[in-house]
């Protein structure tokens, strides 16, 4: 990956962590290979929260 100039700010929060910690954040710690944002995951429509109870006696 290039460098940006000097004075210049990273244009993306992952290139800012790149030049600040020298570590990339888009790149697997396991395998090496690149990590791809799919977004912000689904909130479910109905609490998974189950009224009934169980008795474990």
């Amino acid at each position: 990956m290039a460098e940006p100039p000097l004075g210049a700010e990273p244009a993306d929060y992952r290139e800012r962590y790149a030049t600040l910690t020298g570590k990339r954040i888009d790149i697997c710690p396991c395998c090496g290979g690149r990590m791809v944002d799919l977004g912000p995951l689904p909130r479910p429509s109905k609490p998974r929260h189950s009224t009934q109870r169980y008795d474990t006696s």
